[in-house]
């Protein structure tokens, strides 16, 4: 975009041109394109000058983490286990790591380093094991988090929470016959 297209110098004055370029949102890191703008004397057509204007996508990190927040529940022992989705939503290649936040149950990350190329994704296992000494309707908190290497200020988490669920006794009835003795 040109701004403004026409000037009226006089000799020896110069004037600084705008030019904007704008870098499509779906260009890759390093992706170029290069302008020429040219400027013709209005009084003689056959006087030209040109520049050649180049522009490069900058790189862009960023991330997602899907789902933002879960929440899953089995009994007391047993191991849940969640299922996130990491997208490399950034326009260069990326190496991610996870980690889980404090948490008064166990939490495994079978993965914690993910190399993803630009829209690429990768599931991500989560496993949290309750305490077999839990108690009906207690549950634990942890966040994973997954940090781009290229831009560590660049992260998404997810907050998972497992609750216990102790199931219901199963009565049985024993019927014993009643016999009289005479």
């Amino acid at each position: 975009d040109l701004p403004e297209t026409s000037f009226e110098l006089d000799a020896g004055v110069s004037e600084a041109v705008i030019v904007h370029v704008t870098v499509p949102a779906d260009a890759m890191a390093g992706d170029s394109d290069v302008v020429t703008i040219t400027a013709t004397s209005a009084n003689n057509p056959e006087l030209s000058a040109y520049s050649e204007l180049t522009t490069t996508a900058n790189v862009v990190y960023a991330l997602m983490l899907e789902p933002e927040a879960d929440a899953l529940s089995a009994e007391p022992g047993e191991t849940v286990e969640y299922t996130l989705t990491l997208t490399n939503t950034g326009n260069a290649l990326d190496t991610f790591e996870l980690e889980a936040g404090e948490s008064e149950w166990v939490v495994h990350l079978p993965e914690t380093s993910f190399e993803l190329a630009a829209g690429a994704s990768a599931e991500i296992i989560v496993h949290v094991t309750i305490p077999a000494d839990a108690a009906d309707g207690d549950f634990d908190v942890v966040v994973v988090t997954a940090t781009s290497l290229g831009d560590e200020e660049v992260f998404a988490s997810s907050t998972l929470t497992t609750s216990a669920v102790v199931p219901e006794p199963e009565f049985y009835y024993l019927f014993t016959p009643i016999v009289n003795k005479n």
